[in-house]
């Protein structure tokens, strides 16, 4: 049987025709202003969260002897400041934060802490043996003699650059991986 035009639906009331998305969404360009950006130091890992860190992987973590880095190295570094401007110990938090992803010994964390000491500030190797144990002051102080590792150089400067980088990974190779850890956050920071 045919259909009428009485038995078809009836079309329901359409709403009026709107403007093309992307015209309706587009500010008009007066409108558009950027809020002010205000420079907020980033902020630094404590002591409690790196301890945690490495608690972690490691439930059995020396807490003493990272605390001590910790302190040791932030009183050490004072007031000093990157070239970014934020503070200089930022930068070996970060190191030993990188570390503790790998998961590290303590003596390799503290030793990441520590690294800029002997070279930056007024400790000595002595101290740091006396204070953490000769083991971590080896770490550091071979740390301190790549610290002018530099592979983009002339040939003679560069044979002996890899000569210090081979005797401090045969000394033991946790100074490679700390090295190559304070190299990827200064990397990071530019």
């Amino acid at each position: 049987m045919p259909r009428t035009r009485s038995d078809l639906p009836r079309m329901q009331k359409q709403s009026p025709t709107r403007a093309p998305l992307a015209a309706a969404a587009a500010p008009a360009p007066q409108a558009i202003e950027k809020p002010a950006q205000s420079k907020k130091p980033p902020q630094m890992m404590r002591q409690y969260d790196l301890v945690e860190r490495v608690r972690r992987y490691n439930p059995k973590t020396n807490e003493a002897l990272l605390n001590r880095a910790y302190v040791y190295a932030m009183k050490a570094h004072g007031e000093q400041r990157r070239a970014s401007g934020d503070p200089y110990f930022s930068h070996p938090i970060e190191v030993a934060a990188i570390l503790t992803d790998l998961k590290l010994d303590d003596a390799t964390i503290a030793a990441a802490l520590l690294h800029d000491t002997i070279e930056d500030t007024e400790a000595t190797r002595a101290e740091i043996d006396s204070l953490f144990g000769p083991d971590i002051g080896r770490l550091v102080e071979g740390l301190t003699k790549l610290k002018k590792l530099d592979l983009v150089t002339k040939e003679a400067k560069q044979a002996e650059n890899l000569r210090k980088l081979l005797l401090a990974i045969a000394a033991d190779v946790r100074v490679l991986l700390i090295k190559l850890a304070d190299r990827l956050h200064n990397l990071r920071t530019l």
